[in-house]
């Protein structure tokens, strides 16, 4: 049995040890991530974006049974797929998707994606992928941003591009 003691909460229940929630200094590369799911004439639209602070990298649009959570899953994954062997800060607006890599992803992987009645964790398959994914990154810090807010920090600037490229896919 594995023994707790002498660690951090952050090595206990983070996906990767070194992962942080604040920015590394001189990164790679500092994507923004974003899922989209609206309705439109009776369907559902859903899409994610990786982009730049104003240059999409990557936008796909998603079936319509993909939810708006799962979107930012997928967001996420590609975003850390995509920086494979770089030092990166990857800001996300998706306190779901942040939650999963900094606290619950590592005891959901550790209880084989079963939820407190034993029954498998909704998008058990791409949170694996996400969990995954960050081991592919030299380093990263995941930070969460605040969505829709019409400020002027890089953050913001970049989650409403983000957003709108997200939204466009769908």
């Amino acid at each position: 049995m594995r023994s707790f003691l002498g660690m951090t909460i952050e090595e206990v229940y983070s996906s990767r040890s070194d992962l942080r929630d604040v920015p590394l200094e001189n990164p790679d590369w500092e994507p923004l991530t974003d899922g989209n799911s609206f309705m439109k004439n009776g369907k559902r639209m859903t899409g994610y974006a990786v982009t730049m602070q104003d240059k999409v990298i990557e936008a796909k649009a998603l079936p319509a049974d993909v939810s708006l959570q799962k979107a930012e899953l997928i967001a996420l994954t590609r975003a850390l797929d995509l920086n494979k062997g770089k030092k990166v800060n990857i800001w996300t607006d998706s306190k779901y998707t942040f939650s999963v890599v900094h606290a619950h992803g590592a005891i959901w992987k550790e209880k084989g994606v079963l939820n407190a009645q034993g029954n498998q964790i909704k998008h058990a398959e791409q949170i694996l992928a996400l969990l995954e994914s960050i081991k592919k990154c030299k380093e990263v810090a995941i930070m969460l941003c605040r969505g829709h807010q019409k400020g002027k920090t890089t953050p913001e600037l970049g989650n409403c591009f983000a957003d709108k490229a997200a939204r466009g896919t769908a």
